[in-house]
This record gives structure tokens, C-alpha cells and sequence, in this order.
């Protein structure tokens, strides 16, 4: 049996364009820009003391893709906080990095990201009354700054949108300038797990 000269190069160059071809539709190649994030909406209740509130928080994330896996991302967060007498609203922004592996599968690539978060907030508080005595209205700002780490896997849903679940690790300082001058600041830290929606436009 005779092979012409045109199919065994087509034999032989097949898988490298192939690979070269699944390298430029790769949501992490170099140039990709990703428009992702996370979002919850809470409510907790302490039974015991009757205490309660609402919260919402908003977490979207910008990445540029400076190298094949390699992005420099732009965190931002809003949060609100409905609780009895209180509002609560707070933002943020802060840079990050996150480094995503190719493997076998074409639409998995695990990751590890770092970030820091920088938070500002103001706190209104009613006028209320407690045993019978007023307490007038008061006003105090907060704030936190926060280092987190993570580690978890993207799965492509589709050609250019992605799901993500990762671990992470946060560790965070929280405090506020309240009334008289008062102020704290109290450290904390915070550790589970989340999942996110990912845009990748390439």
C-alpha cells in the first residue's frame, strides 16, 4: 500500500496543529481577559438573643492574562448589612494573582490565587431606646485590610464560560473609629470554601 506524500504530512503535522489550534481557543492564553466573581446573600438569627440581620455581599474580579496561565486581577467588593436600628455598607479594592495549569482535560485548569482586599465603611446608627432611655442617632466608620490564598479548579461550561470552586484561607484586620474617638482593631481570620462564575473574553 502506497501513502501519498500530501497524507503523511497531514498524518504527521495533525496533532501539532491540533495542540497549537486548543492553545489559541485556551481561555488562560496570553491576552485573555477574565470578568468574574462571587456573590451571597445571607440572613443570620441568633435565637437565643433574638438578634438578626441581612447581608449581601458582592465580589467581582477583573484578570488580564499577561502570560499563558498568568493573570493580574483587579478584586473589588460591596457589602450591605440590614440589622435592627443599624446600616451597613462597606467597599473595597485591592490587587491579586492567579496562576491556572493546563492538564489533560481541555476544559479543567486548576489554580492557585493570592490577593489583598482594602476595606472602607460607614455604619449609621437610629436613634433607639434601651431600659426605658433614648439613645441618639451615631455615626462611625470602618475598615479592614485582608490578605487571602486559595487554591481550587476552573471547569469551562462552555467555549468562554467558566465555573470555579476553590479553598481559601483569609486572614483579615477589622476595625473602626467609632463615637468620643473611640478606636479597635481586631484581627481575624476566615477559612472554607466558595464558587464563582468566570467570563473569559479572548
Amino acid at each position: 500500500m502506497r501513502i501519498s506524500p500530501r497524507l503523511l504530512a497531514f498524518l504527521v503535522l495533525a496533532p501539532r496543529l491540533l495542540q497549537s489550534q486548543q492553545k489559541i481557543d485556551s481561555p488562560i492564553r496570553q491576552g485573555s481577559v477574565q470578568i468574574g466573581g462571587t456573590a451571597a446573600f445571607t440572613h443570620y438569627h441568633n435565637i437565643d438573643f433574638d438578634n438578626e440581620y441581612t447581608t449581601l455581599e458582592l465580589m467581582p474580579r477583573l484578570g488580564y492574562f499577561v502570560r499563558r496561565g498568568l493573570a493580574v486581577n483587579a478584586n473589588l467588593q460591596f457589602r450591605k448589612q440590614w440589622l435592627d436600628n443599624v446600616n451597613l455598607v462597606n467597599w473595597g479594592i485591592g490587587p491579586g494573582l492567579s496562576y491556572y495549569f493546563t492538564t489533560s482535560k481541555r476544559r479543567l485548569f486548576p489554580f492557585v490565587s493570592g490577593r489583598t482586599l482594602f476595606v472602607r465603611g460607614n455604619t449609621h446608627v437610629d436613634e433607639r431606646t434601651s431600659d426605658g432611655v433614648t439613645l441618639p442617632a451615631y455615626h462611625y466608620k470602618t475598615f479592614s485590610n485582608s490578605w487571602l490564598i486559595s487554591g481550587g479548579a476552573l471547569f469551562m461550561i462552555s467555549r468562554q464560560v467558566g465555573i470555579s470552586s476553590e479553598l481559601f484561607y483569609q486572614h483579615e484586620n477589622v476595625g473602626a473609629d467609632g463615637p468620643s474617638s473611640q478606636h479597635f482593631d481586631v484581627p481575624t481570620e476566615m477559612y472554607g470554601v466558595q464558587w464563582g462564575l468566570a467570563v473569559f473574553i479572548f
